[in-house]
Order: structure tokens, then sequence, then C-alpha cells
């Protein structure tokens, strides 16, 4: 039996998971937080780098939020992740580039339940270079990651109808046009390295390639003929003068109850938060509140369409609508 199989196995016979609300939860997530930038001085410095200034991955447990830097520092819940690819096949056609070799189709999961996000079959498979930064053995570790990441820069995400929005780049410090099936792509490779990573170091590490990636805007997009498609949430805080709060809560295809919380400020990188819903997935509620302040929004949605918010306005008049911009 597959890694995949035996997760979604032992979610079936799980009616629930929540996040966990203990006393105790602020001061361990310190104490992690206190560990991650210790053992992040091992790093390569091609990595401290991309750590330095950066804000944290979105991630499911309750943030702590910096005064100096002015994002929300996330410690993500990796337990129960699901790879969100097959084992990649490829060969090396030479060193640093990578070529698909596992057929016509391509299948991408939803990480947080095991149910297929999306299957589709493109014209041609781009090459891959693995891990384009990073020290040795982070590369080596991350590699499968890596390697699916280049391929969801090429995957059909505008056609699944993933909009485009303008966002403030810190590369370039420009207004740029840029895709939120990127930030779909992004949280996707983040969630696999916390899979794949198990120690506080690993973790340094992911959420420094995740900071990397979001601050880079060269995504592609791709045309292909989709044979299974499933949906999204999308929502920006655009500048909102707050943190917000973003629960989603749903059934996953295999019957079990899920739920994910999220907090961002309006300035962490100035881009939205894209989830997956799987195929077949139901029951699907997304809520968002300013935290401290009024509930935003709470609605249900369909499972199989991406859906689209963004959140602006202060602590005790906050404002929504339904697109990105």
């Amino acid at each position: 039996m597959s890694l995949r199989e035996n997760i979604i196995q032992s979610e079936q016979l799980s009616a629930r998971f929540k996040i966990d609300r203990s006393p105790n939860l602020n001061r361990n997530t310190m104490k992690k937080i206190a560990s991650r930038w210790l053992t992040g001085l091992l790093l390569s410095s091609t990595v401290m780098a991309l750590i330095t200034n950066t804000a944290r991955a979105q991630g499911d447990l309750p943030p702590k939020v910096s005064a100096t830097n002015n994002y929300i520092s996330l410690s993500a819940n990796e337990d129960g992740l699901v790879p969100s690819y097959d084992p990649p096949m490829y060969r090396e056609a030479n060193p640093n580039t990578f070529v698909w070799t596992g057929g016509d189709t391509r299948t991408i999961y939803n990480p947080l339940d095991g149910g297929i996000f999306l299957q589709y079959k493109p014209s041609s498979f781009g090459n891959s270079d693995g891990c384009s930064a990073g020290a040795p053995r982070e590369k080596k570790m991350f590699f499968e990651a890596c390697f699916n990441h280049d391929h969801n820069w090429s995957a059909p995400f505008r056609q699944m109808g993933f909009p485009q929005y303008r966002w403030n780049s810190i590369k370039t410090t420009k207004l740029e046009l840029t895709d939120s099936g990127k930030d779909l792509a992004d949280y996707l490779f983040l969630k696999d390295m916390l899979r794949i990573g198990t120690r506080n170091i690993d973790k340094t590490a992911a959420e420094s390639f995740y900071t990397a990636v979001q601050h880079d805007n060269s995504f592609r997009d791709g045309n292909a003929v989709i044979s299974q498609r499933g949906g999204a949430i999308v929502v920006r805080n655009k500048g909102g003068a707050y943190v917000m709060g973003l629960k989603i809560s749903w059934t996953s295809p295999q019957g079990a109850r899920k739920e994910l919380e999220i907090k961002r400020t309006g300035t962490t990188f100035d881009r939205a938060v894209a989830i997956p819903l799987s195929v077949g997935a139901r029951n699907v509620v997304v809520e968002c509140w300013a935290v401290a302040g009024r509930q935003i929004f709470k609605r249900s949605v369909a499972a199989d369409r991406v859906h689209t918010f963004t959140v602006s306005g202060t602590t005790l008049f906050p404002k929504f609508t339904t697109s990105l911009n």
C-alpha cells in the first residue's frame, strides 16, 4: 500500500481534525520560532539570504505577529499531509536539466486531504532544473518537490479559472501583473516540503524556499486538456489595517471532516492565499474576519470552481469584494 493510500485510509477512520488551541500553544510556538532561527544559521549563505527579513510561510496554526518585520510568522502543521504528486518520472538530460518521462497525463493532488485537485494533458512538458537554489543537502532533500513545482508553474491554472491581479513586487518594487495560480502552485510546494522535512532546520529551509518563489514572478501557466478538476479558495488581504483570519472547513472525498485556519496581514508579500479543493469535496464553508474585530463574510461555496475574495478596510469597518484586485 502506498504512502498516499495509507494516509487516506487513516483519514477515513478519523471524524475530524482541529487546530490545537491548548493554553501552552503560544509558548510552544515561540520556542519553535527561536529554534528555527538558531538552526537556520547552519544553512548555506544562499538560503540565509532568503531568510533575512522575509515572511514566514502560510500555515495552519495560530500565528505570532512580528512587530519589527510586520508580517505573520506561521508554523505550518505538516501532520497528515499527502504528496501533491505521484512519484516523479524523469531522466537527467544533462546536469540540472531533468526531462519528464511520466506519460502524457499529469495529476496534481490536494496535500490537505489526498483527493485529486487537477488532472490534465498538456501539449508538451517543459524541463525542470530541480531546486535552483539552496545548500546541497536541501537541494537533494527537496528535489521531488522542486521538480513538481517547476511543472506546476506550467499547469493550466488560468484555464481552471484562477485570475490574474496586480501586486507590488518586492523584487522590482513595481506594480506587476501576477497569477493567483502561482499562489496555489507555491502553496503546494510549501506543503510538499514540510511533509518531506522532519527537523526544524528542514522546515526553516522549506519556508525560505517558499519565500523565494513567492517573490519570483516568472510564472508561466499553460494550456491543456483537463480531464478532472477541483476548485480553490483565493483570498487577498489588500492593505487591510488588521490581521485577516481565514477558516475553511469541508468534507473530503473520503468523508473526513477537515478544517484549516490561516491568518495574514495586509502586507504579507502583498499576495493572495490560495487553498485547493479536491474533486468530490463537499460541504465547503469559508469564513473570513478581522482578528479582534468583525466578521467580514461567511458563505458556503461549491468545490468545483475557483472562488476569489479581496478584503480591505479597518478592524471595525472591514469590507470585501468577490474578485481579486
